[in-house]
């Protein structure tokens, strides 16, 4: 699958008695690792063709790396390796552009101000500084603070995480061309309250304080995906409004060039951390694609070879996907997948599934190209299957002929296979691995994934 954080996982290896026993025990079945398969409903021939890659660890020093051929010619084999010393965490560094409310960041200083630093604090810390002094102990306090004082508009602060770039930019050239563009303007009437109740000293001599926050404003935060092929970032904009009132007014989309949609910018790499806040944009922020403002964004994703952009949104008319070719930041396709907003969306090379509220929708690649296959009712996986599994964040897809193949952990020892096409659940399978039943002895742990994906599937050729 995609997405994939490798974690070889550090645990230390057990008393030398039980580890000598247990070990010559794991060693007797390390190449003949045996798979229990379980028919919970439907026929097994129904996958007929599917590989699982199965990988399990013990104490991180024990790895197993199993292949099991499932259907009707079931077969298994096994890789097996042994180090003698624990092998090392190890992960696969994640990049990212994200866009984060400023207001929020200003208030938080007043944390380090609890630190000792009290020098050059932004002015919602200093008044909420202000307050908390003024409060005398045992007693509440509230402060009412009008953001006109301090922000014309509403801004966000920069972080850059890729490689050998790792920096907060809050002010500088870059930080100027996303103001400038960002314009979400701040009214007069919206405001910040700050309480503070600063509690009695209890019986254990622990005195508590309390601060929280109210008012009319908006947090300004973004979603964001970045296009390391291209070295573009798309970002769209997520407001959260806070108000103590009845009514909420709409954020003022209309001072952001194009308004409403979602955003993007190219981004230089390779830069110095003196050079990132001054040449960090490698051209202009632009709105590549203008929505109305009572669409909502659910997600975005990369195809299969990071050269389209998906953006799913739920407007008033459906759930669509939206596909832009990310050279050319021009719209190549729009589909509408269903009625109703999607709960999941699952993006696999080799498909893509989206769970609407009583459907599974699946989609294929071709050339660019999108195609919805077909919308399954999963009324037949909520009776005979595993509704679970649709939620589970380390599942593996597959598909061919019609026919999907899901596959997810079902616990430590286990695995659940689904076969579903366009009529519903085909079959539903649970798989038991026999490296980790009934091998747990003194001073052992379970056996478990060394990875986020612990089973990968496919379809034989």
């Amino acid at each position: 699958m995609k997405k994939t954080v490798a974690v070889t996982l550090a645990l230390t290896l057990l008393l030398c008695g039980a580890a000598g026993f247990a070990a010559i025990k794991i060693n007797a079945l390390r190449d003949k690792v045996e798979i229990t398969q379980h028919t919970e409903y439907g026929d097994k021939t129904a996958a007929d063709g599917i590989e699982m890659h199965m990988k399990t660890q013990l104490g991180q020093r024990m790895f197993f790396d199993t292949v099991y051929t499932a259907g009707a010619e079931e077969g298994t084999r096994t890789a097996y390796e042994y180090h003698g010393e624990d092998v090392p965490m190890e992960y696969d560094e994640a990049e990212g552009i994200s866009l984060w409310d400023r207001i929020s960041a200003d208030i938080n200083v007043y944390n380090d101000y609890a630190d000792g630093i009290t020098e050059d604090l932004p002015g919602l810390a200093k008044e909420l500084k202000a307050l908390v002094e003024e409060t005398p102990e045992g007693a509440k306090g509230t402060k009412t603070v009008y953001l006109k004082d301090y922000y014309d508009q509403y801004e966000v602060n920069i972080d850059v995480h890729l490689k050998g770039m790792y920096t907060t930019l809050t002010e500088g050239p870059a930080w100027e061309a996303f103001r400038r563009f960002l314009r979400v303007p701040v009214k007069d009437t919206d405001h910040i309250t700050f309480y503070i109740d600063k509690a009695e000293m209890g019986p254990s001599g622990i005195r508590t304080q309390y601060i929280d926050t109210t008012g009319t404003f908006y947090d300004l935060f973004s979603t964001e995906l970045i296009a390391p092929r291209f070295n573009r970032c798309f970002f769209m904009l997520n407001i959260w409004t806070e108000t103590d009132s009845d009514t909420e007014t709409p954020p003022d989309f209309s001072g952001i060039p194009g308004g409403y949609g979602v955003y993007s910018f190219p981004y230089n790499t390779g830069l110095q951390e003196e050079e990132i806040a001054t040449d960090f944009l490698a051209g202009d922020i632009e709105n590549v694609l203008p929505l109305k403002e009572d669409v909502q964004v659910h997600s975005m994703e990369l195809n299969r070879d990071g050269t389209k952009l998906m953006v799913y949104t739920a407007e008033s008319d459906g759930f669509y996907l939206t596909v832009l070719d990310i050279e050319t930041l021009r719209q190549t396709q729009k589909l509408r997948i269903g009625d109703e907003e999607a709960y999941h969306i699952h993006t696999d090379p080799d498909v893509t599934v989206i769970e609407l509220p009583d459907a599974l929708a699946v989609l294929t690649e071709a050339n660019g190209v999108f195609t919805q296959e077909f919308t399954a009712p999963t009324l037949s996986i909520a009776l005979y299957g595993k509704t679970e599994m649709l939620h589970e964040t380390n599942v593996d897809l597959a598909f061919r002929d019609g026919k999907l193949a899901w596959a997810a952990p079902l616990a430590y020892e286990s695995f659940g296979l689904m076969i579903i096409d366009k009529t519903g659940l085909l079959y539903y399978g649970v798989y038991d691995n026999g490296v980790i039943v009934g091998h747990e002895g003194p001073g052992f742990k379970s056996l478990d994934s060394i990875s986020q994906d612990p089973i990968r599937i496919r379809w034989e050729k």
